[in-house]
């Protein structure tokens, strides 16, 4: 234990029975927080860790007055990251953010957020021999976190650019969402599409939210099926592509329908599933996390019927915001979006590290020099020279020269 400047006692836990000591004390310091974000709840936090983190090493902060009161907890990762073949690099990041989600922060006590940001980060600089590389990502704009990180920062080191994170406040009905937050396009189209569909399908269509256990395991199935589909053909992973993260949402998604977070649409034609939208509502705030349509409705467009439905939803519930998660897809612009930023940081402290990203940024600028000066035939013999002739030697003993090879391609 350590004492940090404004009489604040900080301590570092590596007990994960620590974590689930502090449930209460978590929840109630967060009520009474602006750091009031879904994904830094203690039920986000601890499911994470319970299905996806436990081979790797907890790092549990807590800040305390002079009284003992709870002012600032966060929980970080200690993990190995391979940023190409040949280099581990021990890495510490927010452990929620081992899910791809956004705005990650301390959850600090109003009044008291510089001085517990400030009084973290010096705690876990004072432990650096203990890792290669500080990842925080996902910070909001604004926040004092980043300000107390930037006295550590290399400025010889490119940040990653900010992530844009588009989100609807959302007026008090839905009248005046259509004719104050719309545009005239969009309103335009939604109410013909709604048209369309009364055209089309009369009553042979209609939406539900999953309500039950029963319900949640079949709106489950559907959402995984039909999400997995578009992403796996765009050969990416998707929210739910490895049997770890399949799992962690079945648990996220049964432990919020019991505290009345889960928002989990499901949208029918004839009797076929053609939407599903998989989203939660927190503090005041819709977050919409993940869904899929099926291609055979594409001329209805039920992906976006189904998000006009959970806007709507949310206004007739109250929320204050509706979060589209991050990325600027022109789709959530159509809806009246506007921007919020998340920032990341990432610092380098051991020799190691710093010399092999040294040498990853001098291939990375040799490379772009000359390649845009090659043929595309003649770089693809390179990569195969190089892959065959120095892969034993140097590919894996020098990363830079790996690192070289992959961006050939």
């Amino acid at each position: 234990m350590t004492q940090a400047k404004h009489t604040l006692s900080v301590t570092l836990s590596h007990n994960p029975e620590d974590l689930k000591a502090l449930k209460q004390e978590w929840e109630a310091l967060q009520q009474n927080s602006a750091n009031r974000y879904l994904y830094n709840s203690w039920e986000w936090v601890n499911l994470v860790w319970q299905h996806l983190c436990q081979d790797d090493q907890l790092w549990l902060l807590t800040a305390r007055d002079a009284h003992g009161a709870l002012v600032g907890v966060t929980a970080l990762l200690r993990h190995a990251f391979v940023p190409i073949r040949g280099t581990r690099w021990c890495q510490l990041s927010f452990l929620a953010a081992q899910v791809e989600c956004d705005h990650l922060d301390f959850v600090c006590a109003h009044g008291q957020e510089a001085a517990v940001a400030n009084a973290f980060i010096t705690r876990l600089f004072a432990e650096q021999r203990h890792w290669d590389r500080l990842w925080l990502s996902s910070i909001p704009e604004g926040s004092p976190t980043l300000a107390a990180l930037q006295p550590y920062l290399d400025s010889g080191q490119e940040q990653p650019q900010p992530e844009v994170c588009p989100y609807i406040s959302l007026p008090s009905d839905w009248e005046t969402f259509l004719s104050a937050v719309l545009g005239q396009r969009k309103r335009k189209n939604y109410r013909r599409d709604q048209r369309r569909y009364a055209e089309a399908f009369g009553a042979d269509w209609s939406y539900a939210r999953a309500q039950s256990a029963a319900e949640l395991s079949t709106f489950f199935e559907d959402l995984v099926r039909l999400h997995q589909a578009k992403w796996e053909a765009l050969g990416e992973q998707g929210a739910f592509g490895t049997p770890q993260l399949k799992a962690f949402h079945r648990a996220v998604a049964e432990r919020f329908l019991e505290l009345g977070w889960l928002r989990l649409y499901r949208l029918v034609i004839k009797g076929e599933v053609a939407a599903v939208d998989y989203g939660f509502a927190y503090q005041s705030r819709y977050y919409a996390f993940a869904g899929g349509w099926d291609t055979r409705f594409a001329e209805y467009s039920p992906g976006d019927m189904l998000t006009g439905i959970t806007i709507q939803e949310a206004i007739a519930e109250g929320m204050r915001e509706f979060d589209f998660h991050r990325g600027d897809q022109p789709y959530k612009y159509y809806w009246g979006a506007q921007n919020a930023y998340d920032h990341t940081v990432t610092c380098l402290v051991s020799r190691r590290a710093r010399r092999e990203q040294q040498l990853l940024a001098v291939a990375r600028h040799a490379w772009q020099s000359v390649k845009c000066l090659l043929p595309e035939k003649m770089r693809r013999q390179i990569v195969r020279l190089v892959k065959r002739d120095l892969t034993i030697w140097l590919l894996f003993s020098l990363p830079a020269f790996n690192e070289l090879a992959i961006m050939c391609v």
